[in-house]
Parts: structure tokens; sequence; C-alpha cells
């Protein structure tokens, strides 16, 4: 409001008690009102001068007539021109912004695109393995008996056969939609009917006792040209699937490459928006200030400013609050993204060692980002309500960890608490590792319940996890590879929290217990 004043001022459209057009000190508008002073040369001088009051050049420069279109003396920018101005800088960074937008959905279809490929080419060569494998296993069986007659040697050839006959399908039909692996396809098939064609003669030959007939055809080497065969082509198919999988992988690594530089040439930009803003805005606020000096007396009050001040805080202020949300919600979608990782390592991980750390990494994850996701929705910045942070956690646990042990009942029990962001972060951790040892130890051989429960006891807050199972020595070592217990240890020691271990009998109870830091919810 004030800066519009000021520059309806400076065209000489308004100013209190020299407007055109009114009365003022009692004589009409069609009274002269002006007469030239020191300092002005044109013929609107200011009226205070016209009714014979003291005042200073620069108050008279309002409305002095070397003021023009683009500006006047001492205030050459005016708001149109910062309106342009902030215009054209707003479209350079919308536009370096949507660059970055649409360079990140191009490299991320271009990405889903690769990993299809990846998929299809491995699942491709897994074929090609599993058609070599069935291969040689029939042709083992096939010798086998062929050699010695005993029939027990046949029993996985059937399997193997049909093995063969399903991985050459699944290649024809990955392979069909390839003009230019058409005749590749067609030699396979070949290749791979004629051998089986031959193990099939030589166990009809041996279970009619036609032995005679069988060491000819072996002595002709054909089956062994044929499996040689298809051997090669198997071999080209892997390699050519492998060649795919490297060149969508070199590819991705480019198109990450290219989304950086993307990404600071429009860092850059903005940046360069953002300097141009300052210069035009600092110089554009130095010459509100002379205008605003020139036209307080008049018409400004405190209670404008004020009301100003008060505006450009709560900008500020939303603009933080806007920036705090917009990191929890990227820090959740990251530790998300990792979970997802971490779940698509899990399904082609065999080895139980490996599948077991990495489920339990992926719970503790898994906590962090609850806790993320509950300040993103929540808009808590230092504290959160502990007991629906750890309802979240033990309603995943539950929902995971214990779909695995469907008999074994995951019960909690949480007193309304507020504790610090990374004090309720900490307890999660902690809740998901001892919940994550009871569903694995607690119950070997049978059903049974874990309780969780956090209350406020004297000037403390105990976080439990108790269990009716085994139970266990407080002396006996950890279980696993101990870094759980590790890293409860380290976890207990940054909160300056007690860890305590009670073997019951029969069960076992984990306890932590923090002085209390908590206000009642």
């Amino acid at each position: 409001m004030l800066m519009r004043q000021a520059n309806r001022v400076a065209q000489g459209l308004t100013r209190p008690g020299c407007a055109e057009g009114r009365k003022s000190g009692g004589r009409t508008a069609s009274e002269p009102r002006h007469r030239p002073i020191s300092g002005c040369t044109g013929s609107r001088p200011c009226n205070r001068a016209a009714r014979g009051e003291d005042i200073a050049a620069g108050q008279c420069y309002m409305l002095c007539p070397c003021a023009s279109d683009a500006g006047f003396c001492g205030m050459p920018i005016t708001g149109r021109i910062v309106i342009r101005w902030a215009a054209a800088m707003l479209v350079v960074g919308l536009a370096a912004l949507g660059i970055i937008v649409l360079a990140t959905l191009w490299l991320n279809t271009r990405a889903e695109r690769h990993l299809e490929d990846s998929v299809a080419a491995t699942v491709l060569r897994q074929s090609a393995e599993g058609l070599r494998g069935a291969l040689l296993g029939a042709e083992a069986s096939q010798r086998g008996y062929v050699l010695t007659g005993n029939e027990i040697y046949l029993s996985p050839y059937d399997a193997a056969q049909t093995s063969a006959l399903e991985e050459l399908e699944r290649i024809r039909t990955q392979l069909g939609a390839r003009p230019d692996k058409a005749r590749l396809v067609a030699d396979l098939s070949r290749v791979v009917t004629a051998k089986l064609a031959e193990m099939r003669t030589l166990i009809a030959l041996k279970s009619e006792r036609r032995d005679a007939e069988i060491w000819p055809i072996l002595n002709t080497n054909a089956g062994k040209a044929l499996m040689d065969e298809a051997s090669v082509y198997l071999n080209g198919i892997s390699l050519e699937a492998d060649e795919n999988v490297e060149a969508g992988i070199r590819e991705q690594s480019e198109n990450a490459l290219l989304l950086r530089a993307v990404s600071l040439l429009a860092v850059l930009v903005i940046a360069l928006v953002a300097g141009v803003m300052a210069v035009v805005v600092r110089r554009y606020a130095a010459d509100i200030l002379a205008a605003r000096n020139a036209i307080a007396a008049a018409n400004e009050t405190l209670e404008l400013r004020v009301v100003e001040r008060t505006a450009q805080l709560s900008q500020a202020r939303d603009r933080a609050e806007m920036l705090l949300a917009e990191v929890n919600h990227r820090v959740s979608n990251s530790l998300s993204l990792v979970t997802s990782l971490i779940r698509l390592q899990l399904r082609a991980m065999k080895d139980n060692t490996a599948r077991k750390a990495l489920e339990q990494t992926e719970a503790r994850i898994q906590a962090i980002a609850q806790m993320h996701k509950m300040l993103f929705t929540s808009g808590a910045i230092g504290e959160v309500a502990a007991d629906q942070y750890l309802n979240v956690v033990m309603q995943h646990l539950r929902d995971t960890v214990g779909a695995e042990r469907g008999g074994i009942r995951l019960q909690w029990q949480f007193e309304p608490l507020t504790l610090s962001t990374s004090d309720a972060i900490h307890c999660g951790i902690i809740a998901t590792e001892w919940v994550t040892n009871a569903y694995k130890y607690a119950y070997p051989e049978q059903d049974g319940a874990i309780r969780v429960r956090l209350a406020r006891e004297g000037g403390a807050v105990v976080l439990s996890v108790t269990d009716d199972g085994v139970g266990g020595s407080v002396t006996e070592p950890a279980k696993g590879t101990g870094l759980g217990t590790r890293v409860v240890a380290a976890i207990a020691s940054q909160m300056q929290a007690q860890v305590e271990h009670r073997d019951g009998d029969p069960g076992f109870e984990a306890r932590l217990t923090l002085l209390s830091k908590e206000h009642a919810a």
C-alpha cells in the first residue's frame, strides 16, 4: 500500500493537501494553488509554498517537474518496472524448474524402460541356463540307463525333459516378438527337438534290449554334436542378455550424470535470477525509502508499519514451515525408496542369514520413516506423540514380521506421552529390535504373546518388551550376529538411558529406562 501510494504521488496523481480539483485553505479548485519556489523550474510547484509555508527543497521534490514516466528525481525505478522485472525473473525461474521436472520425468521413464529390459534379459538368461541344465540332466539320465540298464536312472529323465520343453517354450515366447531372432529360435527348437528325440530313441532301444543298434548311433557322435550346437545357441542368448543388462546399467549412469548436470545448470540459473532480483529489489527498496520519508509526515502511521512488518514475518514463517515440510517429505520418500530397494533385494536373496539381516535393516529404516511421516503430516518439529508413533511402528511389525509367525500375538499398551523427536525415533528403533528378536527366538516351536509397554514410572519413562517364551540368561552371548544388541547399546548410550534384561520363569523382559523428558499428552 505504501509503495503504491508513493508511486501515485510520484506521478502527481495524489498528495495529501496538494491534490488537484479540491479546496485547500478556503480556495476553490479554480483558484491558483501553486507558485514557483527556489529549486523548482516548472509550472507545478508545491502548494504548501503557495500558502507561504516554509518547506525544504527535499519536501518539494515529490512534485518536482523533472519527473518522467520512468521515474523522477531520486526515484528512477517505479513499481511497474519492479513488477516487470519480477515477472521476467519468475518466468526464468519457473522455466529452470520446469526443465528440472521434465528432465527428471524423462529420465525416470527411461529408467523404468531399462529396468523392464533388464528384467526381461535376466529372465531370458535364466531360461537359457535352465534349458541347458535340463538337457544336461536328461542326457546324464539317458547315458546312465543305456550304460547300466538300471531304470532308476530314468527317474529324473522325464522331469528334465519336461523342464527342457518348458524352458524352450519360454525362450520362444520372449524372442518370438523379435523378427531378427526368428532364425535363432527356429534353429534352437530344431536342435533341442532332435536332441530329445535322439535320447528317446536310445532309451527305447535299450528298453527293447537292442544294444547292438545303440553303439553305432553313439559312435556317430550325433548326440554330442547336437548338444554342442545347442550350447552355442544358448551361450549366444546368455551373452546377449548380459550385454543388454550392462548396456542398461551404463545408460543409467549416463542419465544420472545428465540429470545432475541439468540440475546444476538450473540451480545456477535460479541463483542468477535471485541475484538480479536482489539487486533490483535492493535498489527499489532504497527508492521507496526516500518516498516513504517524504510522505511519512502526511499519511503514514505506526499501525501501517506494524501491519507491513507483521505480513513480512508471516510470509517468512510460512516459507520456513513450507521448507521444513518439504524436507520431511523428501526424507520420507527417500527412506521409502530405500525400503523398496531392500524388499527387491530380499526377493532375489536365497541365503537365510543375509535375508534376516536385510529384514532387520528394513525394520530399522521403517521405524525412522514412520517418524518422518508423522512429522510431515502433523506439523510438529521438536516434539512428537510417542504413543501414536509407536502404535504405527507396532502395526507395521505385526503386518510384516508377524505375518510369518501367525500364531504369535503382538500386544501393546502405550500411555499418552510426548517425547522429543530424537528420543521417540530411538525408542522406535529399540522397540523394533526387541520385538523382532522376540518373534525370532522367544517361541521357536510354540505360539505365544509378545507384550510392549510404554509408561511413566516415578520420574522416568520405561519402554519394555516381554514374552513368555523360552527365556534366556543375561550372561548368554547374543543370538544371531549381535548387531542388534550393539545398536541398542549405542542408542541407549546416546540417550543416556539404562537397558536391562530380566530372565523370567518362563519368558524374558527387556527394559529401557529414560529420564523423564516428556509432557503429558
